[in-house]
């Protein structure tokens, strides 16, 4: 168990808060007011992409003088202590040993999408409720805690927290995903429904995500009973009982959300680099005049080696340079690369992209908004998770292309000349930069407001519970 208490000597000023338009942060009497330093537990788990932007509000909020310790898996630990974060690994809960695939608990590459989201809410969100409530609990004891700030996927951290009676925020570093009223279900790669019939099929899937979900409430019950807690009828009840649910994403790149819970804001993406990104020299001159492609396909395994050597050699076909990060997942001398190629475990993307022409991703939420904030456009190939739903967001955008990630060279090569040769696409991505919400300020704003007062929150808590208890279905079913 990993249970340093480490902090950074030096740190950087912190980024200037400003509020997005779609966040509403608490205020006395209708003023803003200057906070004073708080102690905070962040909650995370070590998600990949996940981490440098919830770990980013992290290090904000100890730029701007809180206390912040984090309480996760315990590869988090170098991550954490480098946002001047202090840390402790889950010690009831379950706790990754390592990065490498033979520790991944989810295996999502390995049997069918059913079975891998069965694997996440057993393992994860629902199963281990009362052992990371547990968990939370005694660190909140043992930091005095004043706030607890958790991914969204972890339940029993917000269970925990409801029964210490704190301030609590759920984080959702992607697109909101609960199957609500007239959302587009996820995981399927669909498009906004369009007339009745689509309207019926989204309804239907969205009764299915719903009673998926609800398999995991025999473990959240257990939990609330456990600690005394009321009962919920559904494990989605349990983000009702959150002051604020941040979604650090954009509603210009998520499909239609017209029946968002109450406590739900989107406040835009945090873009931070992780700590393990290396520095980066070109080996192309300033003056070399053929376009940059920077190629990442995600910092955890999904099995993707193949589709990287296949994107690989249609890039050796063309008189272009390219750069390919690998993260954790190979090592450089895996992939096979011609001399116009560059592969590298890491690179920061923030020093990258300014120069890059386009971008060959996966999908994951966080590589996606870095290249759509830079103005380039991309071509997608999703692996799994949510990428698949990245990708048709990223076409409806009209900032980029997909493939499905068994595409030949040949259509991977076609593709990319079609992005690079046709400039709306560039066109289409410099436009929604500037619609972009950035800088983390907004949900700085949000973190800071949520000390109300004790009668206000119980307020804003009761509320859209007692709504939801009255009409069960209105969040449930999602007619």
């Amino acid at each position: 168990m990993a249970t340093a208490e480490k902090r950074r000597d030096q740190m950087t000023p912190g980024d200037p808060a400003s509020v997005a338009r779609v966040s509403m942060p608490f205020s006395q009497n209708g003023v803003s007011m200057e906070p004073r330093p708080r102690r905070y537990l962040f909650v995370v788990w070590d998600g990949g992409g996940t981490l440098p932007p919830e770990l980013g509000l992290a290090r904000r909020l100890v730029e701007r003088g809180h206390q912040v310790h984090v309480l996760g898996d315990n590869p988090v630990e170098p991550d954490a202590i480098a946002a001047g974060c202090t840390f402790s690994g889950f010690v009831r809960g379950p706790n990754r040993k390592s990065r490498s695939p033979a520790d991944d608990p989810f295996q999502d590459w390995t049997g069918s999408p059913i079975a891998a989201f069965k694997r996440v809410r057993d393992l994860l969100v629902c199963g281990p409720a009362l052992e990371f409530a547990q968990d939370v609990l005694e660190q909140i004891s043992k930091h005095r805690a004043e706030a607890v700030i958790t991914d969204l996927m972890i339940l029993g951290a917000v269970i925990g927290a409801e029964k210490a009676d704190l301030p609590r925020v759920g984080i959702a570093p992607h697109c909101y995903m609960r199957p609500t009223p007239g959302s587009t279900p996820l995981g399927m790669g669909l498009h906004p429904a369009q007339g009745p019939l689509g309207r019926l099929r989204d309804a239907a899937l969205r009764s299915v995500m719903t009673r998926m979900f609800a398999g995991g409430l025999p473990a959240i019950a257990r939990a609330r009973k456990e600690l005394g807690l009321e009962t919920v009828s559904h494990p989605f009840e349990v983000e009702d009982r959150l002051d604020r649910i941040l979604v650090l994403s954009s509603l210009a790149f998520d499909h239609p959300q017209p029946a968002l819970p109450e406590n739900v804001r989107y406040v835009g993406p945090v873009l931070d680099d992780p700590i393990w990104a290396e520095p980066w020299t070109s080996p192309w001159s300033e003056l070399d005049p053929r376009p940059l492609v920077l190629v990442s396909l995600g910092s955890t395994f999904q099995d993707q080696r193949a589709v990287v050597q296949r994107i690989v050699n249609a890039l050796g076909g063309m008189e272009i340079r390219a750069l390919v990060t690998l993260g954790s997942v190979f090592e450089p001398g895996e992939i096979a690369s011609p001399d116009n190629v560059v592969t590298v475990r890491s690179a920061p993307h923030a020093q990258v992209l300014p120069g890059a022409d386009l971008v060959i991703t996966h999908g994951g939420h966080g590589t996606m908004m870095k290249s759509l904030a830079a103005g380039k456009p991309a071509l997608c190939i999703p692996l799994g998770r949510d990428q698949i739903d990245n990708a048709v967001r990223l076409e409806r955008v009209g900032a980029g292309l997909s493939l499905k990630p068994g595409a030949s060279s040949d259509r991977i090569a076609n593709a990319i000349q079609r992005l690079l040769g046709n400039h709306s696409y560039i066109t289409k991505a410099q436009t929604f930069a500037r619609q972009l919400e950035m800088g983390a300020g907004a949900a700085i704003v949000e973190l800071e407001g949520i000390f109300g007062s004790r009668e206000d929150r119980a307020s804003r808590l009761l509320e859209p519970t007692a709504r939801h208890r009255r009409h069960p279905s209105s969040m449930h079913s999602c007619p």
